[in-house]
């Protein structure tokens, strides 16, 4: 098995910090889990000779001081 880093917290920081609306970055998330795919896939990972690859979700960012004090 192997276990990567969290993946995918900058792409919802720069979208928010960009101006995006909360229900535009909602929908992002597909495209985020798929370039996380195309990323284990490109690099072959299982080819390597992991049977699993485990990539944790992203911390709880609506719990930090500034996404409640700007959002």
């Amino acid at each position: 098995m192997l276990t990567v880093g969290e993946i995918g917290g900058n792409d919802y920081n720069y979208a928010l910090f960009q101006g995006k609306t909360i229900d535009e970055v909602r929908h992002m998330f597909l495209e985020i889990v798929q370039a996380i795919k195309d990323i284990v896939t490109f690099h072959r990972v299982i080819s390597y000779g992991a049977t699993q690859v485990v990539v944790p979700r992203i911390f709880p960012i609506g719990c930090l001081p500034i996404y409640l004090a700007v959002f």
